[in-house]
């Protein structure tokens, strides 16, 4: 497992644990970018655009990822 992997697995229980979490939420949508699973970058970064609407980099990783 890559520490890029194992990085994943935590975020992803930090986001479980607390939904609301916007850094676990940006911290995943940039692992999984590093990781080329754009699908799940995606979905990260829009969750972090839910919790907070104004988040201009969330806003530049969906642009930049759906070019």
């Amino acid at each position: 497992m890559s520490q890029y992997e194992n990085a994943a697995r935590h975020y992803e229980k930090a986001a479980s644990l607390d939904s609301k979490n916007i850094e676990a939420h940006f911290n995943l949508g940039s692992i999984y970018e590093q990781l080329d699973r754009v699908e799940l970058a995606c979905a990260a970064y829009e969750t972090v655009k839910k919790l907070d609407p104004d988040n201009q980099i969330a806003t530049e990783a969906l642009f930049r990822l759906k070019q």
